[in-house]
């Protein structure tokens, strides 16, 4: 995701697939409020409604490891993403990970 944020495109992965946020660039662009999010897999944060460093590390916190009030959570931050952003790819995981 992070390689892809170079050609000025504002991506967020959420639950293995990736969002361009680019349309709402005044949310998710530099200044924008959850520009944490891009070039990220916002997932574990968002289900968490916490933005703490920590939680965007998939070695740790992975969203298939979350409860089922998270997971809630993340399903209807999912939804949301799939009807106002398109889906430009998918995440993979890296080895190690």
């Amino acid at each position: 995701l992070l390689e892809q944020e170079g050609e000025g495109r504002l991506l967020i992965g959420c639950m293995d697939q990736v969002h361009d946020m680019s349309a709402n660039a005044e949310m998710y662009g530099p200044e924008g409020p959850y520009n944490c999010f891009v070039g990220k897999d916002a997932s574990v944060p968002l289900a968490k409604m916490k933005f703490d460093a920590e939680l965007f590390d998939l070695k740790k916190h992975h969203w298939t490891m979350l409860d089922e009030k998270e997971l809630k959570i993340l399903q209807d931050w999912a939804k949301k993403f799939d009807a106002k952003y398109p889906v430009v790819g998918r995440l993979e995981a890296r080895k190690g990970e």
